[in-house]
């Protein structure tokens, strides 16, 4: 927040043997430093390969044009610890392109400076009483933490010779908490003759950080495997929990109060600080006969 300034005028005066007082209303007015800068994302989240668009503003409060100045945006370096020694990685890739604005109205493309963990954008000038906004994209990496209440903080900062000390802002993405599923279907045996059993097999992954849960399979047998038993992670479901209808097969059934939840994903990070995603699995099971085709 900007400093504010208060004020208050007194007077004393006198009358007759008397003493009066007197206070005027209080004025305020902010403090304006010569440069700010601040930094917003459009995207509050982020998961694995988040592609993110971020805008720096700067402004310039001073009457007349401010030249050569460096922003330096850090891209989310943190700490790694690794017991023996700490490592720094970095969660966030430069996408580009890059765009810059000068009192609103586009301006150029401009290039910054890429280094392993940050950037570095150099600007001729800002007019007097202007700003000047610098828009562009941000990835994130294999070092980007997925756990949930994991965020990416990154700091920018502003250096210019009229500033007696470097100006920074700060800005959180936190990791999104999320269910990912993906479903992989196989069939055993790959080749029957009418009368075998045959065995379909689901399996449900989850590559998000939180549990999904009331999931709902539904698939068309053509043809129709007879007499069928279902298992979920081994487990035999009643008839009252499914419905099999014309080969039409619905898990759970719309009267069930089974819940069929997938686990959350695990995340691990090597020593080299790469993390990697082991997804949570549910396996369902349907056996039955194929009588004829």
């Amino acid at each position: 927040m900007l400093p504010q300034i208060y004020n208050t005028a007194s007077l004393t005066f006198e009358y007759g043997s008397e003493k009066g007082y007197a206070s005027s209303n209080m004025t305020t007015s902010t403090l304006e430093e010569i440069i700010n800068i601040s930094k917003i994302t459009l995207d509050k989240t982020y998961n694995e390969n988040s592609e993110i668009i971020s805008i720096i503003t700067v402004n310039n409060n001073n009457t007349d044009m401010i030249r050569d100045l460096k922003i330096i945006d850090n891209l989310g370096t943190y700490v790694f610890n690794q017991g023996f020694f700490d490592k720094k990685l970095t969660p966030l890739n430069y996408v580009g392109p890059s765009f810059l604005y000068t009192g609103g109205n586009f301006s150029s493309q401009i290039e910054p400076i890429i280094n392993t963990d940050k950037l570095i954008f150099n600007i001729n000038n800002i007019p007097a009483k202007s700003n000047i906004n610098i828009i562009y994209r941000i990835s994130t990496n294999e070092y980007a933490p997925l756990d949930t209440k994991s965020k990416i903080t990154s700091i920018t900062t502003l250096e210019s010779n009229i500033l007696t000390k470097n100006l920074s802002t700060s800005t959180d993405i936190t990791v999104k908490e999320h269910a990912d599923l993906s479903i992989v279907k196989n069939m055993t045996p790959n080749t029957i003759i009418p009368g075998e059993q045959v065995t379909y097999n689901f399996s449900l992954y989850n590559y998000g950080n939180i549990e999904a849960k009331n999931v709902i399979l539904s698939d068309k047998f053509m043809p129709e495997p007879q007499n069928i038993n279902i298992y979920i992670n081994s487990s035999q479901l009643i008839k009252n929990d499914f419905s099999y209808i014309n080969g039409m097969l619905v898990i759970p059934a719309e009267t069930s109060n089974l819940n069929i939840t997938v686990p959350p994903a695990k995340f691990t990070q090597d020593n080299s600080g790469i993390i990697s995603v082991e997804p949570g699995i549910t396996n369902i099971s349907v056996t039955g006969k194929i009588l004829k085709y």
